[in-house]
C-alpha cells in the first residue's frame, strides 16, 4: 500500500492526514483552520545523533534543518535550537558575539589622547573625500550647515520617530536657541531631520548625513555617561532608528538599544514609578506620572518589539518588568498629551499583537484541551476586551487629529489603529470556523485595515516603519483562509481587490523603508 503524504499541521497535531490538495480533510474540519501545506520533498532519514539537542531531550521528531529545525520553530523557541557540531549557536549568542566583535573594532580605532576624535561608524569613509595630494579630509563642519530647515522638518515629523520631547526643548529647536538641549540629543534630532527633509538632492543629503552622523556618534560616545538617564535613552533611540531606517544596519541599531537596556538597569528606571507611604499603620501606594518619561520608555519598548522581535526575529533585550508595567498604561491614557499618547498607544498595541500571537500558537498546538478547561477562553476574552478598550482611545484621538488636520499625529495614530485591528483580526479569525459572529468581526477588522492602508499617501511611506509589512502579511494569510472557508463572507472579487491593494502599497513602502517583505500570491 503506497504511503500517504502528511501535511505539516497534521504532523504537528499527530492527526491522520489524507494528503488531499489544496487542503486536507482534517485541516478543513479543524477548529483553528491551520494553513495546510506539504513539504516539497520527503526528507532523508536523519542519521543517529543528527537531531538538535532540545528535540533529543524532549524526544520530539526533528528534521535537522538549519539554522533551526521546524519543531523548535513551531513551539516558538528557535533561539534554543542547537546542534552537537557547534555550527549553529543561538541567536542571542550570535548577537553577543557580534557586539564583542564591534567593541573590539571600536577599540582598535580609538584615537590616542593627542589626536582628534573620530568614529568608525560613519557610512562613508573620510578617505573618499580627501583632496588630491593634500592627504587631509575635505570635510566641512556641522556648524557650517543650514540646520534651521532640518530642525523644523524634524519637529513636523517627531511623532513618527516616536520622540516625546519637553516643550522647552521643542521651542529651542524651533527658535534655534539650542543652549538648553544636550549636544548628543541635538545632533541626533538633526540627523533624523536631514533624513526626512524635503528639497535636498541626494548629494547634499549624503554630505549632511556624513557630518551629522560623525558628530552625533562622537557626542553620544563622549557624553552618554554624563547625560540624564531619560535623555540618554532618547538619544540612543534616535540613533538606533537612524541606523535601521536610513542605513539599513540592524545590528548597529540594536547596539544602541543595548545601551538603552544598560541605562535602564543601571538607574533602575520604571515606566510608572510607584512609591509607598505609611500613615496610621496603613500603607498606601503613590503613582508618579511623568508623560515625557513614559513616552521615552515607550519609544524604546516599541523599537525593541518592532525592530528586534517582529522584523529581525531576534529576542527582546529590554527588561521584562517594563513590559509587565506596560499593561497599566491604558488606565493613564486620559492623563497623557497627544505626543506621549501617540508613542505609548503604538507600543501597547504592538504588545497586544504579540500577546495574541502567543495565545493563537497555544490554540493551534493544544486545541480543544485548552478550550475544555476554560482557561484559554478566559485569556482570550480578557485580551479581546483590553484590545477593544485600547482601540476606543485610539479612535477618539485619531478623529480629533483628522478634524484638526494634524497629519503628523494622525499618521502615527493610524499605525496604532492598524496594529490593534490586526490583533482583533487574528483573535476573531481563530474562532471564525465555529462562531459566525467572530467570523463577521474578523472581516470587519480586515476591512478597517485595508481602509487605513488606502488612506496613506505616497509621501507618508518614508515616515512609516516596517511594521505595516508584518500586518499586511497577516492580512494576506487570513484572506487565503477566508477563500477556503465553507461559507465565506467575502466574494472572490473582494478578496482579489484586497490582495491587489496590499501588493501595491507594500511596493510603495519597500521603496522607502528597509526590511519589507510582503508575499502576495493570487487566489
Amino acid at each position: 500500500m503506497p504511503l500517504v503524504r502528511t501535511c505539516r499541521p497534521c504532523r504537528q497535531r499527530k492527526v491522520r492526514c489524507d494528503g488531499k490538495d489544496p487542503i486536507c480533510t482534517p485541516c478543513q474540519r479543524a477548529r483553528a483552520s491551520p494553513d495546510c501545506f506539504y513539504d516539497q520533498e520527503a526528507k532523508e532519514i536523519l542519521q543517529r545523533g543528527s537531531a538538535c539537542l532540545p528535540c533529543r531531550l524532549q524526544k520530539r521528531k526533528c528534521d535537522g534543518m538549519r539554522p533551526y529545525c521546524h519543531s523548535c520553530d513551531g513551539i516558538g523557541k528557535p533561539e534554543d535550537c542547537q546542534y552537537d557540531d557547534g555550527v549553529h549557536v543561538s541567536l542571542r549568542r550570535q548577537l553577543e558575539g557580534r557586539i564583542r566583535e564591534l567593541e573590539e573594532r571600536l577599540r582598535a580605532f580609538e584615537p590616542s589622547s593627542d589626536t582628534t576624535p573620530s568614529t568608525t561608524l560613519s557610512p562613508v569613509s573620510d578617505s573618499t573625500v580627501t583632496e588630491a595630494g593634500s592627504g587631509t579630509p575635505n570635510v566641512g563642519r556641522v556648524d557650517e550647515l543650514d540646520l534651521a530647515p532640518i530642525r523644523h522638518t524634524f519637529l513636523l515629523h517627531k511623532a513618527q520617530v516616536g520622540l516625546c520631547i519637553s516643550e522647552e526643548r521643542s521651542l529651542g529647536l524651533a527658535s534655534g536657541d539650542t543652549s538648553k538641549i544636550p549636544p548628543a540629543l541635538l545632533q541626533a534630532c538633526q540627523l533624523w531631520g536631514n533624513f526626512v527633509a524635503d528639497g535636498l538632492d541626494d548629494a547634499e543629503r549624503l554630505y549632511n548625513q556624513r557630518l551629522l552622523l560623525k558628530e552625533a556618534v562622537a557626542c553620544v560616545d563622549a557624553t552618554s555617561q554624563d547625560l540624564e538617564p531619560h535623555t540618554a535613552l532618547q538619544t540612543h533611540c534616535l540613533v538606533s532608528v537612524f541606523f535601521m531606517a536610513a542605513l539599513r544596519d540592524g545590528f548597529s541599531g540594536r547596539e544602541h538599544l543595548l545601551h538603552c537596556a544598560h541605562t535602564i538597569l543601571k538607574h533602575e528606571i520604571h515606566l510608572i514609578p510607584i512609591s509607598q507611604t505609611t500613615e496610621n499603620d496603613s500603607v498606601s501606594q503613590n503613582i508618579t506620572v511623568n508623560e515625557n518619561h513614559i513616552g521615552i520608555l515607550s519609544m524604546a519598548l516599541y523599537l525593541d518589539q518592532n525592530s528586534c522581535e517582529t522584523v529581525l526575529k531576534l529576542p527582546l533585550i529590554l527588561p521584562e518588568y517594563l513590559y509587565n508595567e506596560l499593561d497599566m498604561i491604558p488606565d493613564l491614557y486620559p492623563r497623557l498629551g497627544i505626543d506621549a499618547f501617540c508613542v505609548t498607544s503604538r507600543c501597547v498595541a504592538l504588545k497586544f499583537y504579540r500577546d495574541a500571537r502567543k495565545l493563537i500558537a497555544e490554540w493551534i498546538s493544544d486545541g480543544c484541551c485548552l478550550l475544555s478547561s476554560g482557561r484559554w477562553y478566559d485569556r482570550f476574552m480578557k485580551l479581546e476586551s483590553r484590545t477593544q478598550a485600547h482601540l476606543i482611545h485610539v479612535k477618539e484621538r485619531l478623529l480629533v487629529a483628522i478634524e484638526t488636520s494634524d497629519d503628523m499625529h494622525a499618521r502615527a495614530l493610524k499605525l496604532a489603529d492598524m496594529i490593534t485591528q490586526t490583533t482583533l483580526l487574528s483573535l476573531f479569525f481563530t474562532l471564525a470556523p465555529t462562531i459566525p459572529e467572530a467570523h463577521q468581526k474578523a472581516i470587519d477588522a480586515l476591512r478597517e485595515i485595508l481602509g487605513i492602508t488606502c488612506s496613506f499617501q505616497q509621501h507618508d511611506y518614508i515616515l512609516l516603519d516596517p511594521i505595516p509589512s508584518i500586518l499586511w502579511n497577516d492580512c494576506v494569510s487570513y484572506i487565503k483562509k477566508e477563500a477556503n472557508m465553507e461559507c465565506p463572507i467575502l466574494t472572490t472579487r473582494e478578496m482579489s481587490t484586497m490582495l491587489s491593494v496590499i501588493k501595491n502599497h507594500s511596493e510603495l513602502l519597500s521603496g522607502k523603508v528597509p526590511f519589507i517583505e510582503v508575499v502576495v500570491d493570487d487566489l
